[in-house]
Formats: structure tokens, C-alpha cells, sequence
């Protein structure tokens, strides 16, 4: 979403007021995201953007896996981050997966919907390995919110080994914020809370400030959206 006016949706940024409102603003956020997706607040993990969230989840697993297949077509990022920390990185054909898998080796990064071509069905072979070694995949879920289900939803609720994530900058367009987080079992993410806070610490607690509030305005957000591609 493009040309976003914080202001438009009830947003407000003011920093003064943001000071003066004595909030305790990543817990209000963490209760905030915790309600909407059906998540445990311990299994959320803020990260600096998506971006970030994919390369994260590209260190946790580079400690126990030793190669990532990622499904093509797919977004530069989800390659690019396990082949820059020394991943055997290897671009497969969806049809492939299931053939070139080894639980004991592989890992699975991908997106869903995916980007580029917004398609939001998992394959035959993505299916299997979502039941059988859901720890051995990371799906972003940038895009969801395109598919405009009643209610936020990620794959990591009902599939708590496997890793997911998001970002406010797709569909709330909210990239100046540079504000995502990971989902993850507890165990899990507290792992990946370790690695986000050697690679870029805490988040701005304004921007989370107003991400809580993009978040409290949803239903705002999706009818704009509705209207801007209908």
C-alpha cells in the first residue's frame, strides 16, 4: 500500500505524546499481535523488518542444518541470506521438493502467498514436510493478509514447530516503521531472540508504538486495501 498517511487511519505519531502516553509499548504490542493471530506472547519475536526476519531464521538453522532448498520462483532475500552466512543454498523446483528433501540434512525456506506470483497454495511436498518436519521449515507470511481472511492467521498457530513471520510493510505499508517479528515455539524463540539481539538489538519502541496502533486499526487497513485494488 503505497502513500500511507498515519494520520488518515487515527494513527497518531507525535513523539511528545507518544512519551507523554507512559505506555509500556512492546508489551502492549506483543498482547496486540498475541490476540489477532491466536499466538502465545512468548512465541513472538520482534525483528527489524522482514528482511531481517528471513535472515534470522536463516542463522538458527544454520547451527543444526547443512543445506537450504528454497522453492522458485522466490523472493531475492530468501536465498540470498543462507548462501552470505556459508549455506549449501540450492533453488528447487516445487515438484522437486519432496524428491531432493533430507530431513537429516535440508532445511525449506519459502514464502506464502508467495512472492513473486501471490499463488497462496503449499504443494503436495511442502504439505508433507508442514506434517512430518515442520522445525525443518520457515515460511514468510508477508503477503497473508492479501487473502483477506476474517481474522490475521499464520501457519506457525497450528503448526507450532515450524517458523513463520511477517512485517507491517506489504500490506499496511508501513515500511518506515521497519517493524516485523517471527513466530515460533517458546523454546524456539527465545533462541531466535538471542540471534536478533547479536545482529541489530531492540527495536525503536516509537515505532512499535505505532505499529500497536496500525494493528488496533485493522479493519481500517483491509478496506482500504479492498478498495485500492478492486
Amino acid at each position: 500500500m503505497s502513500n500511507f498517511i498515519p494520520e488518515d487511519f487515527g494513527i497518531e505519531t507525535d513523539y511528545r505524546k507518544f512519551i507523554e502516553s507512559g505506555i509500556a509499548t512492546e508489551n502492549n504490542l506483543r498482547e496486540t499481535i498475541s490476540e489477532l493471530y491466536d499466538v502465545k506472547k512468548e512465541e513472538i519475536v520482534f525483528t527489524t523488518g522482514g528482511s531481517e526476519a528471513i535472515f534470522i531464521a536463516a542463522l538458527y538453522f544454520r547451527s543444526f542444518s547443512k543445506r537450504a532448498l528454497i522453492p522458485v520462483p522466490e523472493y531475492e532475500p530468501m536465498f540470498r541470506a543462507p548462501f552470505s552466512i556459508g549455506t549449501k543454498t540450492f533453488l528447487v523446483e516445487p515438484d522437486e521438493i519432496g524428491s531432493t528433501f533430507n530431513h537429516e540434512t535440508d532445511h525449506v525456506m519459502m514464502s506464502n502467498p508467495n512472492n513473486p506470483t501471490g499463488d497462496g497454495k503449499l504443494s503436495e511436498n511442502i504439505k508433507e514436510i508442514l506434517e512430518t518436519n515442520p522445525e525443518k521449515l520457515f515460511i514468510d507470511e508477508a503477503f497473508k493478509d492479501f487473502l483477506f481472511s476474517k481474522k490475521p492467521y499464520t501457519f506457525q498457530s497450528d503448526n507450532p514447530n515450524l517458523i513463520a513471520s511477517t512485517t507491517m510493510t506489504k500490506f499496511y505499508g508501513a515500511g518506515f516503521l521497519r517493524l516485523g517479528w517471527i513466530f515460533a515455539d517458546k523454546t524456539i524463540a527465545k533462541r531466535i531472540y538471542e540471534l536478533k539481539m547479536l545482529t541489530s538489538g531492540s527495536l525503536p519502541i516509537h515505532s512499535m508504538w505505532i505499529g500497536n496502533q496500525i494493528l488496533q486499526h485493522r479493519d481500517l487497513f483491509v478496506k482500504n486495501v479492498k478498495r485500492k485494488i478492486s
